[in-house]
């Protein structure tokens, strides 16, 4: 599984090149880690960038991957693997 943060999401939305690059390398949508925080990031983003239409889209393509509700022990275990990969 991965999970995809929200600076992805609007490189991949965009079609930017980094984000095309990205693409080829994301999971397949049962393999696509959401947490709700990132649905947040990413509605803000979509209401401030895009029609409402393709903003109710992206979130319903969210919904279609693995959402993970983002609790106070899922962010501490992902702080100290992101600590523990940077050693």
């Amino acid at each position: 599984m991965r999970l995809v943060d929200s600076s992805i999401w609007i490189e991949w939305l965009k079609k930017t090149p980094l984000g095309q690059e990205i693409g080829s390398h994301l999971p397949s949508r049962d393999q696509w880690l959401v947490p709700t925080i990132v649905q947040l990031e990413l509605s803000k983003w979509l209401m401030r960038e895009v029609d409402e239409a393709t903003a109710d889209s992206a979130i319903a393509f969210t919904e279609t991957c693995v959402v993970v509700p983002l609790d106070t022990t899922i962010a501490l275990s992902a702080a100290q693997m992101c600590n523990t990969n940077l050693r």
